[in-house]
């Protein structure tokens, strides 16, 4: 069974991340300064 969650993630300075998980397992990947450190790092401070 697939369930989709509609994530928004923000912090004080205006970063704000949105995505939908469509999956029980997500893979976040992309090129070198793009965010993805910050997006950890946002989401394991909430």
């Amino acid at each position: 069974m697939e369930t989709q969650h509609d994530i928004i993630v923000q912090n004080k300075r205006a970063v704000q991340f949105r995505f939908t998980i469509n999956r029980k397992f997500t893979v976040i990947r992309g090129d070198s300064a793009t965010g993805k450190t910050t997006l950890f790092q946002m989401v394991s401070d909430s």
